[in-house]
């Protein structure tokens, strides 16, 4: 399905098509067919704009006192982004200037009115065509050439250009006054990174190659990293090997490294459950996984912790020495599958759960546990509502697998209590 800035996309550029708008956008056409009333008034410095949805006539001013261009031209598109995008109402009074600040600092109508004002003044399919010379220009030139011919900002072309450039690139610009550096990074690239304030030297590590351009007040770094793979290779790689770190290998030439940045869209492909962990020497960079993963892992920072759980709990797991004193921790989900029948016992769950406890716990100890497995398995039935018997099994395994419950767990009832709670859970539905 769709996203919604996707949609977004999608009207501004029905809108240009409509009135055969290229840049640099010219309004006139939209204004006169939708009997737009436009005027600029002085709004003090509260607002660059806004737009009267309400009334039967259109109505959109803008702030008399931006003496800067293109930041007026922003304002009107984004003002029309408001007309446009069919779920906005209302009278919104907008300071656009936030677009160049940052963007959770905007409610999701000012976002998408920014998405619309970015995709009309410059089209994706636009800004590509510009890219086509990057190799032979320069980002800097194409950033100034985009900023020219669509006579908007710096920061507006470069908001374009995230959306337009190709997986594997990320910018962060610096300015006078901002000195943490603004990120805009292609999709299906460094994705999620665990600690934040580490970002920019997590570039370094892994990209292929980096650049750093001055143009006007800004000072821009270009990291480069190997582009997201081609899907089908992905999955034809993971067919051959059955091995997470040998398809890594095969699909980027033999550097893992490089391509670590998505490794979470890269897993999304695959058919088997991973987590998978980035260490710089024993310290946690990067922890990602596969789509609905159900593992429970502590949140632990440090190699040997998490190989220690994985040992404890019998989960398969390699690691893999990479350059720059990192390495790749890789695990693999296991599957629990109930083998034997249990139902010719005349325990029920409840019975089989009580045996174990005052086994293994006593007093209010026991009550917490008691408290937190009931709340644990209700939660995995809730959730997996559609579960069959043998799917409930193995979540219900997943999810009482911690050293919280470690006694519990060890119980050679245990399996025996799962296998009948699943079928119990199953059979009330």
């Amino acid at each position: 399905m769709e996203n919604k800035e996707g949609i977004i996309r999608r009207i501004a550029g029905r809108i240009s098509k409509k009135y055969n708008l290229y840049p640099p956008i010219d309004f006139t056409p939209i204004f006169e067919d939708r009997n737009i009333q436009y005027h600029e008034e002085n709004l003090g410095t509260d607002a660059d704009g806004y737009s009267d949805l309400i009334d039967s006539a259109l109505k959109i001013v803008v702030n008399s006192e931006i003496d800067y261009i293109p930041r007026k031209r922003f304002t009107i598109a984004h003002e029309l982004g408001h007309v446009f995008i069919g779920w906005h109402d209302d009278v919104t009074l907008c300071k656009t200037e936030n677009e160049y600040v940052a963007h959770n600092m905007l409610d999701i109508q000012e976002k998408e009115a920014n998405v619309f004002a970015s995709e009309l003044l410059m089209p994706t399919s636009w800004v590509k065509e510009q890219l086509a010379d990057i190799k032979a220009c320069g980002l800097d030139s194409i950033i100034s050439k985009l900023s020219s011919l669509a006579s908007t900002s710096i920061m507006a072309s470069l908001y374009a250009l995230e959306n337009a450039l190709d997986s594997g690139n990320v910018l962060i610009v610096y300015s006078k006054t901002n000195s943490w550096g603004r990120r805009f990074v292609a999709s299906n690239t460094c994705e999620k990174y665990l600690r934040e304030k580490d970002f920019v030297e997590t570039c370094y590590a892994l990209c292929e190659e980096y650049s750093e351009y001055y143009i006007g007040n800004y000072s821009i770094l270009h990291f480069s990293f190997i582009p997201f793979p081609d899907v089908e290779d992905i999955k034809r790689s993971y067919e051959c090997f059955h091995n997470l770190i040998l398809t890594l290998k095969h699909i980027s030439g033999n550097s893992i490294l490089g391509i670590i940045h998505c490794i979470k869209s890269i897993l999304y492909e695959i058919a088997d459950k991973y987590i998978v962990c980035l260490f710089e020497k024993d310290n946690l960079i990067l922890i990602e996984s596969s789509k609905e993963v159900e593992l429970q892992l502590p949140y632990i920072s440090d190699k040997l912790s998490i190989i220690e759980t994985c040992n404890h709990f019998g989960y398969d797991y390699e690691v893999t020495n990479l350059e720059s004193e990192m390495c790749l921790l890789t695990i693999t989900e296991p599957i629990y599958k109930d083998i034997k029948s249990w139902m010719k016992r005349h325990k029920d769950s409840k019975a089989l759960c009580n045996e174990i406890l005052n086994d293994v716990y006593y007093g209010e100890e026991l009550k917490k546990k008691q408290m937190s497995i009931n709340g644990i398995i209700g939660n995995v039935n809730g959730t997996h509502k559609e579960a069959n018997i043998e799917a409930l099994y193995d979540l219900i395994q997943k999810g009482l697998r911690r050293k919280e419950f470690d006694e519990f767990i060890q119980h050679e009832l245990f399996n025996e209590f799962v296998s009948v709670k699943s079928h119990e859970l199953v059979n009330r539905r």
